[in-house]
């Protein structure tokens, strides 16, 4: 009988080579999604976190409006500037009030006033909404740029 000899492969293990760069592939593939549901995860907990600040702060302002607009003045808060604390769903908000009365009107300080080192001169900074705060923005390099090309900034601008 004729008997057959076993033939060598000359493969030598290139199938496993690939079940291993194939399961290698799929590892690394399953770490990134792994790490991108996590980081997903994380940013939607932070921007609930910020979410609820932002409604605390907003709660506690206009819980200090309202204590503003009691009739009974005993009720108000204190107007000098010290900070009271207010808890609103787990988060303490620090508010104070202070008069505006006693500070000065930079349109009608005196200039010698202004010229003084120890007095900083900022504007006014209750019109800087969200909706204000660009074109003010864009307002305030316009007239940089009229400036620094020897222009006249317009009159509204000015705050002398």
């Amino acid at each position: 009988m004729y008997s057959r000899r076993p033939r060598r492969s000359t493969e030598h293990g290139i199938a496993l080579l690939s079940v291993l760069w194939v399961l290698l592939l799929l590892s690394a593939l399953a770490e990134a999604a792994t790490y991108v549901v996590r980081t997903n995860a994380i940013v939607t907990h932070r921007s609930l976190e910020v979410a609820r600040a932002q409604a605390a702060a907003d709660a506690a302002i206009v819980h200090t409006i309202s204590q503003l607009s009691d009739e009974q003045v005993d009720r108000h808060p204190p107007t000098n500037g010290s900070g009271l604390s207010w808890e609103f769903e787990g988060f303490t908000a620090t508010i104070s009030v202070s008069n505006e009365a006693g500070r000065l009107d930079a349109n009608t300080a005196s200039s010698e006033l202004l010229k003084l080192d120890n007095i900083v001169v900022t504007p006014h900074l209750a019109a800087a909404t969200a909706d204000t705060f660009e074109p003010t923005v864009k307002r305030m390099f316009d007239n940089m740029v009229r400036v620094t090309r020897g222009e006249a900034v317009p009159e509204c601008d000015l705050v002398v």
